[in-house]
């Protein structure tokens, strides 16, 4: 009887713990039922995520033979890459050694500099006086400038009297060799004693002769007979000689105009050029005497 009561006990006890489990379970059931419609949401919800997420998947999946592609050329190009860093590895030690070099030049440079920025003011105060000095330099400039002009004309008589001296000495030569086909030794000596020495004369006078109403100081006249004396023997007509009196300032030309013979006579035409020191008259000539001398003739 006793057992009887223990197991009744028991047995209450095990249906009132069945009635407390499915109470809990009807409430579990209850909230999940009330939970239920936010839950389809959050499925429904995923749902359309999944299907982004899927048609993301397939746009990556039509890209992935692009990438592919471009993995490959990368790892052709690969080893190109690495050769050219291969080459650049190797050039290190000739950059390395050349930036040495030039480590070891600085120093020498830098004392070079030194030297020079000690030798500065030197140079400084050498240039210093060569700018004094250039005053002084400028007026002896100016002074030679001065002496231009008379050195020009003396330059252009000079040229002037060069083509009829040299067509003189052509003359002297040419005789020397007509002399030494027809006479002794001696007697070429004799002739070009001669000639040197006087191969003609110009009458001391000749100058008044042609210009007796010029005018000219006796110095302007024994001028223009010096630079006559070196144009009339010269063969060439037109030719010009220059001439020039730095006493008086005063210059011209003189100019052959004919070669002729007149009575047996060798003759010159010449006009002194400019014309205002003819007064008027036309061009003078002049004739060889038998005396072998150059006269006015009227």
């Amino acid at each position: 009887m006793h057992y009887s009561n223990a197991a009744r006990f028991a047995l209450a006890f095990a249906i009132s713990m069945l009635a407390a489990a499915l109470a809990y379970f009807g409430w579990s059931l209850d909230r999940v039922a009330r939970q239920m419609p936010a839950i389809l949401q959050g499925v429904d919800n995923s749902s359309g995520t999944i299907d982004a997420v899927v048609e993301q998947v397939k746009h990556i999946n039509q890209q992935v033979p692009d990438i592919l592609k471009r993995v490959d050329d990368i790892n052709e190009q690969v080893p190109g890459i690495l050769a050219q860093v291969d080459k650049v590895q190797q050039q290190i030690p000739d950059i390395l050694q050349q930036v040495q070099a030039v480590e070891k030049n600085i120093a020498p440079m830098l004392a070079e500099s030194a030297a020079l920025r000690a030798e500065l003011p030197a140079i400084l105060a050498e240039v210093e006086a060569v700018r004094n000095t250039v005053p002084s330099v400028l007026d002896e400039a100016s002074a030679y400038r001065e002496l231009v002009p008379s050195v020009l004309d003396e330059s252009e008589r000079i040229r002037a009297m060069v083509p009829p001296t040299l067509s003189r000495v052509e003359g002297i030569v040419a005789s020397a060799d007509q002399v030494g086909k027809n006479a002794s030794e001696a007697a070429v000596q004799g002739f070009f004693t001669g000639i040197i020495k006087t191969p003609f004369k110009i009458a001391k006078d000749i100058s008044t002769s042609m210009l007796p109403d010029a005018d000219l100081s006796k110095s302007d006249k024994d001028a223009i007979a010096s630079a006559l004396r070196e144009l009339i023997e010269h063969p060439e007509e037109g030719a010009k000689t220059s001439w020039y009196n730095p006493k008086s300032g005063k210059r011209g030309e003189i100019v052959l105009l004919n070669i002729f013979t007149k009575n047996g006579l060798e003759c010159r035409s010449i006009e002194l050029l400019p014309r205002e020191i003819m007064k008027g008259k036309g061009p003078v000539t002049l004739c060889k005497d038998k005396n072998n001398t150059w006269q006015v003739q009227n």
